[in-house]
């Protein structure tokens, strides 16, 4: 493999890690808050206050997923542009893993809601 290639595979690699750890952080972040809405008693101003707050990140969260989708579609498309032939098979692989984990999330979020 030539030099730009293997630089060009790190960097496709990188993305692909890169976001795959913000999926998985926006995950975690997602299905707390939607847990924590679900379960919160409002009975007072300073419950009230933070049922508030868990709907706007519910909300932002809905909308996160949208972005998180188109995101995912360009991340894969520069693996796809940059990586070695070799790991094209690992790509598809992956982009698999990534809409299970998608999949998985939107059922789980939908489930607390």
């Amino acid at each position: 493999m030539d030099p730009m290639t293997q630089e060009q595979s790190e960097v496709a690699n990188s993305f692909g890690r890169k976001y795959q750890l913000l999926e998985a952080a926006f995950t975690d972040l997602a299905c707390d808050a939607a847990q924590f809405h679900s379960a919160l008693m409002v009975n007072d101003l300073p419950s009230r206050d933070l049922f508030s707050a868990f709907s706007r990140l519910v909300a932002l969260s809905d909308q996160l997923i949208v972005g998180l989708s188109r995101l995912r579609e360009d991340v894969l498309a520069v693996q796809a542009a940059l990586a070695d032939p070799k790991d094209a098979m690992w790509a598809d692989h992956i982009g698999l893993c990534i809409e299970a984990g998608f999949a998985n999330m939107s059922v789980s979020t939908s489930k607390l809601n």
